[in-house]
């Protein structure tokens, strides 16, 4: 295969379903915040999201969520295998994807709330654990995957990014920015450093974009937000999607 451009859980319930021929795994797909339940089966892609690694050239993920990758290694296949593995990571060597280790197994997977999803503001993550962390200087050290939801109007086609991972310690997170992951549980946005982050209190997201900032918008981690000395939101989403150069460098910690 060819190199890439690129935890409150009501149940799991694991069955095969047929997708482009090849069978992969789905579990149940609710995020539940506040006694809401939301349904979050419009993130799970029918294959896979694949990135590559923030830490090292070489390195990458495939992964899912509420589904198995329909992927694997077919000269490792044990390594990540198919039909149960959720997050893979792969190394590229002369052109091909060689499966290191499995992040995270769809048996495992959930929603959960995370106040804080790494700058992201408070949401829902999905949660997945995987191998044993052998390499890892902890004890008992297990794998994990962790994949926030991003809301992102534009985003009609959901598009992954990477967030950070750490080899050692067998841990890696993603984010998933799609108009799916804006819930309609009446999420209120507030300006923050001339930024408009999700808030337990303030205003829609389209009135925050009104008054935030000074009406250009900046590239934060994959996704267009409101700023300072930006540009356009097609300029924005071009550079986010690396066809411009940065205009703008954002700090919202």
């Amino acid at each position: 295969m060819g190199k890439h451009s690129m935890f409150h859980h009501l149940w799991t319930i694991s069955l095969a379903i047929a997708v482009n021929g090849v069978d992969t795994v789905t579990t149940g797909c609710n995020y539940v915040h506040n006694g809401e339940t939301f349904d979050m089966s419009g993130l799970k892609s029918s294959t896979y999201y694949s990135v590559n690694s923030t830490n090292y050239v070489s390195y990458g993920f495939v992964f899912n969520v509420c589904n198995s990758i329909d992927w694997e290694d077919p000269k490792n296949p044990s390594v990540c295998t198919l039909h149960e593995t959720g997050a893979c990571e792969f190394q590229y060597i002369n052109d091909e994807e060689i499966a290191i280790d499995a992040y995270g197994y769809i048996s495992t997977g959930s929603w959960s709330h995370m106040d804080d999803r790494f700058g992201f503001g408070p949401g829902p993550v999905y949660n997945m654990t995987g191998i044993d962390c052998k390499r890892s200087i902890k004890e008992n050290t297990t794998a994990t995957a962790v994949i926030v939801a991003v809301c992102d109007q534009s985003a009609v086609v959901p598009r992954a990014t990477a967030i950070d991972s750490d080899y050692w310690e067998c841990t890696t997170s993603f984010a998933i920015h799609s108009k799916d992951a804006c819930l309609q549980d009446g999420t209120k946005f507030r300006c923050v450093n001339n930024h408009c982050v999700a808030s337990e209190t303030g205003v829609s997201a389209a009135l925050c974009e009104e008054s935030c900032g000074d009406g250009t918008f900046v590239c934060f981690k994959g996704a267009c937000v409101t700023g300072t000395d930006g540009g356009t939101k097609e300029e924005c989403e071009k550079m986010c999607k690396g066809e411009n150069e940065p205009f703008a460098a954002v700090d919202l910690e």
